[in-house]
């Protein structure tokens, strides 16, 4: 019999009947948890983001167990803005499918924490950004944005982005493929707040989610209205 507890970061639940759910849980020091549980009467729904405290068992590490999970408290899911709200949406939705079960991955659940912390902020749309960044490193697709790509380039005015290497080409290598680049955004080279840059960055980081992973083709719709919703922004 196998048997582990962490301290860990909800993120959905599959609904089987009878009070059966498949839930999953980021977990501090074993990553992503799957397991079996089933909700007490009158505790009422766990939500996306919250404090959890996990207990997983199973006969094989194969098998999907059961567990038990204790809400902690800390965090409220229901005070976001709607917009906020699919930006948590969207960062549940991408761990629970791409980590892999039992793996520890500290930088990025701190990265996390971070994040959740920062959804009750005035500018939570950067930091939501700058997520995606790290967990597109964390699972090996990391963008390069610290030199040229270019052979032998030591120039520092930095100013696209190529979509084939994810590396940062400088003005002077890039204006005659401009077309074919992305343009950098200010928020990646500046403290800069401005919605629009992080739009921006937001489509940047989408293509190379969609280039590393075949199920974000069909990530939900509140990525989606994310981003229409963050553009509408006066």
């Amino acid at each position: 019999m196998m048997e582990i507890q962490s301290d860990g970061i909800f993120l959905g639940q599959k609904n089987l009947g009878d009070s059966k759910y498949v839930a999953k849980v980021f977990s501090q020091d074993f990553g992503l948890i799957s397991g079996l549980f089933r909700v007490p009467k009158h505790s009422g729904n766990l939500q996306a983001g919250e404090y959890v405290r996990v207990r997983w068992r199973a006969r094989l590490e194969e098998h999907l167990g059961q567990s038990s999970i204790e809400r902690l408290g800390g965090f409220d899911p229901l005070g976001l803005t709607p917009r906020a709200m699919q930006g948590l949406l969207s960062m549940s939705y991408l761990l629970q499918t791409a980590l892999n079960e039992r793996e520890a991955e500290a930088r990025l659940y701190e990265a996390t924490l971070y994040l959740l912390a920062a959804f009750s902020s005035a500018d939570w749309a950067r930091h939501y950004l700058e997520w995606e960044r790290t967990f597109l490193e964390t699972m090996g697709f990391g963008l390069d944005l610290s030199t040229c790509a270019s052979v032998g380039c030591n120039m520092q005015n930095l100013q696209y982005i190529s979509p084939k290497s994810a590396r940062a080409v400088c003005r002077e290598h890039g204006a005659p493929y401009r077309d074919q680049l992305f343009e950098m955004p200010k928020c990646w080279q500046e403290q800069s707040t401005d919605i629009v840059d992080i739009v921006a960055g937001l489509h940047i980081t989408g293509y190379f989610l969609k280039r590393a992973f075949s199920f974000v083709e069909t990530m939900p719709e509140f990525r989606r209205n994310l981003l229409e919703n963050l553009a509408d922004t006066p």
